[in-house]
Formats: C-alpha cells, sequence, structure tokens
C-alpha cells in the first residue's frame, strides 16, 4: 500500500493565505485532506510507493481511493486524470493550473519532468449530470454540471477554492447525515417518514447533524445542515445545505443555502448567502452569491456582490490574463479584514484585496482621511490610506 504526500502549497489569488490554510468543507485545507486521506486508507508519510498531488491542489478520498485501484497494476509513476465530462471541468482555466493525483513508483520529489513521463490512467467515478440553466445571452443558456464523489481541483485561485467547496459540499453532507449502513438505512427511513417522500433528496432535507450548545428558534427552518458547537439560528431565518462551523450566528430572517461558514461567521438580518464560503469571523449583511468572503470581510446590509454580467460571461485575472470561468458565472472575493459598505454593488469576478475599505457615497463620508473618488466610490486601505 502507497504512503501518501500532501502537495506543496500555493498562494491563492486574492486572498492572503496559502491553500493549505484556505477553508474547504468546514476546516483548513490542510486538515481536511488529512481527513481524506485517512478515510481512502492511505498513511502520510515517504516511502519506496508514494501517491500525491500537483500544488496546490486537494482531492477527496474516492478519488484517492479509486486513483490507487487503477495505478495498482501499472509500473512505474502513474498520473490519473478523470473522465472527459469531470476533467474538463477540473482543468479549467480560471482554476488556474490542471489537478492531478500522482503516483511515484521509487518515492522522491515530483518534478515537471516526472509528470510528463508518467503512464496516464483514468480514474472511474460514478458521475450524475445536471442540466443548468444560465441567463446569459437571449433566452438563456444550458449546460450540463457533472457531479461526482470524486473531486480533484487546484484551490489556488478563488475560484478553484469557490468550486472545490461547493462541489464536495453535496457529498460531505451526505457523509455526515446518512453515512452507510446499517445506520444509514435507519436514518434515511427517519427522513422518509418526516418528507412524506422517498425521494434522496427531499429525505436527506429532513435530516440535520447538531453539535453541542446549539439553539435553533422554533420558526427557522433548518434541512440537511450540519451544525456544530455553539451555533445560534434566528426567528424565521432558513438554512439549507450547509456545514455550519463552531459559534456561528444566523440571524432572524436571514436566507442561507448552500454554503460553507467557518467559525464564528455571522450572516445578519434579514443577509442572503448562497452557494459561497464565509470564512473566520466574517460578516454578510446584504446579498452574496457564488463568492467568498476572507477572514473578517464583512459586507454590509445592503451591498451586493454580483454573480452574472449582463453582456456575457464572467472573466476573472489568472496569472494576469482575463479568463471566462465555469458556467459562465461567478460572485466575487472578498480579501481578509475588507470591509464592503452599504449600497455598494460590485460587479462579478472582482477581487477587493485584504483591508480595503469600499463605500458608495460622498455624503456619507466623514473621515478626513478618505481622500479621491471613482464613480462615486471610494477605496481605501487601512494603514495605507492610498487610493486603488
Amino acid at each position: 500500500m502507497p504512503t501518501f504526500l500532501l502537495p506543496q502549497p500555493l498562494p491563492i489569488e486574492g486572498l492572503s493565505c496559502l491553500t493549505d490554510h484556505a477553508v474547504w468543507l468546514g476546516k483548513t485545507a490542510i486538515s481536511q485532506m488529512r481527513d481524506q486521506i485517512d478515510r481512502a486508507g492511505l498513511a502520510i508519510g515517504e516511502s519506496e510507493d508514494v501517491v500525491t498531488l500537483t500544488p496546490g491542489c486537494v482531492a477527496t478520498a474516492d478519488a484517492i481511493r479509486r486513483f490507487v485501484l487503477m495505478s495498482d497494476g501499472v509500473e512505474g509513476d502513474v498520473v490519473g486524470v478523470l473522465p472527459d465530462i469531470i476533467q474538463r471541468w477540473s482543468d479549467h482555466p480560471s482554476f488556474s493550473l490542471p489537478a492531478r493525483l500522482v503516483r511515484l513508483r521509487g518515492g522522491g520529489a515530483l518534478s515537471e519532468a516526472r509528470l510528463l513521463r508518467a503512464q496516464k490512467v483514468e480514474i472511474r467515478p460514478d458521475v450524475r449530470v445536471f442540466p443548468i440553466k444560465i441567463a446569459i445571452g437571449p433566452g438563456g443558456t444550458q449546460v450540463d454540471l457533472a457531479l461526482s464523489d470524486a473531486i480533484i481541483v487546484n484551490i489556488s485561485t478563488y475560484a478553484g477554492l469557490l468550486w472545490a467547496n461547493l462541489l464536495g459540499l453535496g457529498p460531505e453532507l451526505w457523509r455526515a447525515l446518512v453515512g452507510r449502513a446499517p445506520l444509514g438505512t435507519l436514518r434515511m427511513a427517519l427522513g422518509a417518514l418526516r418528507s412524506w417522500s422517498v425521494e434522496p433528496s427531499q429525505v436527506a432535507g429532513k435530516l440535520n447533524q447538531y453539535g453541542k450548545n446549539v439553539s435553533v428558534h422554533p420558526t427557522a427552518v433548518v434541512e440537511g445542515c450540519v451544525l456544530r458547537d455553539n451555533v445560534t439560528i434566528g426567528p424565521l431565518a432558513v438554512v439549507r445545505g450547509c456545514l455550519v462551523g463552531d459559534n456561528v450566528r444566523i440571524e432572524a430572517f436571514a436566507l442561507v443555502i448552500g454554503c460553507v461558514l467557518d467559525e464564528g461567521a455571522v450572516v445578519q438580518r434579514k443577509g442572503f448567502a448562497q452557494y459561497s464560503v464565509l470564512g473566520s469571523k466574517a460578516a454578510v449583511g446584504g446579498v452574496i452569491q457564488l463568492g467568498i468572503l476572507g477572514e473578517e470581510a464583512q459586507l454590509k446590509h445592503g451591498a451586493v456582490l454580483m454573480d452574472q454580467a449582463m453582456n456575457g460571461p464572467v472573466r476573472i485575472l489568472v496569472q494576469g490574463q482575463l479568463t471566462e470561468v465555469p458556467l459562465g458565472m461567478l460572485g466575487c472575493c472578498v480579501g481578509e479584514r475588507a470591509l464592503i459598505g452599504c449600497g455598494v454593488r460590485v460587479a462579478p469576478g472582482r477581487v477587493v484585496p485584504a483591508d480595503a475599505v469600499v463605500l458608495a457615497t460622498v455624503g456619507t463620508l466623514k473621515k478626513p482621511e478618505l481622500q479621491g473618488s471613482h464613480d462615486g466610490v471610494y477605496m481605501t486601505t487601512r494603514g495605507n490610506l492610498d487610493q486603488k
């Protein structure tokens, strides 16, 4: 049995942290990778037979396990690729460099030369394809989104980090809420009774996992979520399909769907967060969709981080080049401790740097150190105060 070496971390474009400290499925990526490796049945360490990932990447246990099985009968170095319908996604230029699992016979370090010489094997996971309607062009556009438990993604851009969380969220919730037989069968039966349905998505929606000291108001709706310790959910809030970390607070009338919320994050009264990642102690009072808020970042009431462009697909900067994103839509990345003020609308695909302050109207600017404007929007960096 091979051992596993953790991949080399890379800086994340749009955030100030390295890939191994990014939020992935409710933990730091390095901690989550250790869990995935353990689930795959491998130990971490060096040996004469090593499995690893290309730099800046993460992979799920299912991808690792299937790659080991497929590469067992192949001599020499081996590189694993997913089926084309998934590989096109994970190799998308907006995720930076391609993501690969690699098996190194004889041990040693991964290099570009070894990667090019390695024999390729196809990892063959179970795949389900879902048609998605998006509002691009007259009448919209339909694209096919292939989903699988086997996930390999480069997270050295915020787009890659976001999709690594969104693609892994469903399998992670299913594992936590349903699990394997026989306990999983009992949980599904209980969910079927609660939902009056045998449709898996309906059944799983009635299952939740609660940590210690969790407070959910009787009028709140919580479906298909993992709530860790000291979580508070206020009156008439709706929370569906989320990983909710320790000490998270979701206030009255908030709507939170398909999100990963790190420790201490807050969705304020009437806040809206959908298909997004909220870093530690981040706060949402406005609207975020398909976006990332870094640690302690703030999105004030009335602020909106948009996720679709009116005149074509969203593009982001990757290694200095404008690149279209998967599905043609993507929200924004707000860096650590940055603040987006009331009434600000941030165009899709934009990155707000760490420690920046973005305010909307001249009339509300009281501090003399905020100088200069551009189209009514002010941006200043705490401690630097240079206009951006």
